[in-house]
């Protein structure tokens, strides 16, 4: 299986967290739009500090391992934002 490669730059320290591994970039969205509506996470405490980046594709069944230039995806105050909206207009 493909796996996605994502890891959150903290601009406060100048550097990249431990990269993690997901299906399809909405389970990472997910993830840290959770974590930046989360007042108890670092994340969620300064928000202005993290972005989420895109890193490559890692694939479980031959061990490859395919890296591209980081691509920002969002930042943890657009992804609070988001967050905020869903919960204040729900969908239907």
């Amino acid at each position: 299986m493909k796996y996605k490669i994502y890891a959150i730059f903290d601009t406060a320290t100048e550097s990249y967290m431990s990269p993690f591994f997901v299906k399809t970039e909405a389970e990472a969205l997910r993830g840290f739009r959770d974590a930046a509506s989360n007042q108890e996470t670092p994340i969620g405490k300064h928000p202005a500090d993290y972005h989420l980046f895109s890193l490559g594709e890692y694939t479980d069944h031959n061990g490859d391992l395919r890296s591209s230039p980081p691509e920002c995806i969002i930042s943890a105050l657009e992804a609070s934002s988001a967050a905020r909206q869903d919960r204040d207009h729900p969908k239907d």
